[in-house]
């Protein structure tokens, strides 16, 4: 297992939200996760996302962390045979610690797991 990063300044779009480098996470299996950092213009909205690439996770294709308290998880459904994701919002949680979480296992599963057993509300989000 190994982690890349180009590093790279912090850069404003436009509208003012600040978009950081990306890091790689190489696993043993052959896939790597991707986590990424943004801010909303006001520097008050943390957005991270952590994706599974090339098979890292086998639950979970990627959670998105708004800010410090929600988020929404596309878990994996091994019912289908094309793997696509369902999505839920949690509401409730702590950020910091799923970040931890998931750092200390490099497991999205893992982290997905705090999240569904810490968080306050949840709900299905239908796909369009």
């Amino acid at each position: 297992m190994s982690a890349s990063c180009t590093p790279q300044p912090i850069v404003l779009d436009e509208d003012g939200y600040a978009h950081g480098p990306h890091v790689d996470i190489q696993m043993d299996n052959g896939g790597y996760y991707t986590i990424k950092g943004m801010t909303t213009p006001n520097g008050r909205g943390r957005h991270t996302s952590i994706h599974s690439r090339g098979g890292a996770s086998e639950v979970v294709s990627t959670i998105t962390l708004n800010s410090d308290s929600s988020c929404y998880i596309h878990w994996l459904d091994s019912n289908n045979p094309d793997r696509y994701s369902v999505m839920w919002h949690y509401e409730g949680i702590d950020a910091d610690e799923v970040v931890w979480q998931f750092l200390m296992t490099l497991s999205l599963g893992s982290a997905a797991n705090l999240i569904k057993k810490t968080a306050e509300t949840s709900r299905y989000c239908e796909n369009n």
